[in-house]
């Protein structure tokens, strides 16, 4: 195998379900701000009013909770169940369930995302 096929199998394990988990779990997850995004913020802030919202790839949730907080009825997905586990735990310490929730989705479950924008 030449190196351009071992780099490219390297990038392909990462992106694995087991590849996700292992970042999460090793706390390699570099785009994580811990808060949420200043572009949800400044859009909730404009216009933006409660209502049922998808959050899909939600990671450790920082926006699932601010919407929820706000009153939005959010269901949040992601691929691994590591940021699922610790955005339950979040939701149920500040009380923000059942009518929000997170779910790890199968990679069976869902065909293509398509973004909006």
């Amino acid at each position: 195998m030449d190196e351009t096929q071992s780099d490219q199998n390297a990038i392909d394990n990462k992106l694995t379900r087991e590849g996700w988990q292992s970042r999460y779990e090793s706390g390699a997850t570099g785009w994580d701000r811990g808060k949420p995004n200043p572009a949800l913020l400044r859009w909730l802030e404009n216009d933006l009013q409660p209502c049922r919202i998808l959050v899909p790839g939600c990671g450790r949730g920082h926006e699932v909770v601010e919407l929820a907080s706000r009153g939005f009825k959010v269901t949040a997905l992601d691929y691994t169940k590591a940021p699922v586990q610790e955005l339950t735990r979040k939701l149920n310490e500040q009380s923000l369930v059942p009518d929000n929730s997170a779910r790890r989705c199968s990679s069976k479950s869902i065909n293509g995302v398509r973004a909006l924008c």
